[in-house]
């Protein structure tokens, strides 16, 4: 299991394959350290719920993935509270897995966006 969880902590390789690079932090799980479920929930889980509350809110949440939201925050843009706190590392990770798993993207199509297609399409069909 992990000791902590930061973002520090993780490399994206192979069409953006999430991969640990922190062997420091790789502990056995029969270790009495605590699983790195807060820097899991504070770094990814919290941001990424946020990002799914809003779509307004994509920039917030990249921002609190990299400086860390607090359970106060994320309860103060979303109204939600979360409770990922079994004594069990496993619980803890299938629960957030779960959390994780079912979180649901919506995407708008923005001003920029419409013309920048619209321009690559112009650009192919003159190219027939």
């Amino acid at each position: 299991m992990l000791k902590d969880g930061h973002t520090k902590n993780i490399i994206f390789q192979e069409n953006c394959t999430p991969k640990w690079c922190d062997i420091g932090s790789i502990v056995s799980l029969n270790d009495k350290q605590q699983f790195c479920t807060r820097d899991i929930i504070s770094d990814y889980l919290y941001p990424l719920m946020i990002r799914e509350h809003s779509i307004s809110l994509a920039r917030i949440s990249r921002y609190l993935s990299k400086y860390h939201c607090t359970e106060r925050e994320f309860y103060y843009i979303t109204n939600k509270q979360l409770n990922v706190n079994s004594d069990k590392a496993i619980d803890n990770i299938n629960q957030i897995e779960h959390l994780i798993n079912n979180i649901s993207f919506k995407f708008c199509k923005n001003l920029y966006l419409n013309k920048y297609n619209e321009s690559c399409l112009s650009k192919i069909r003159s190219k027939r």
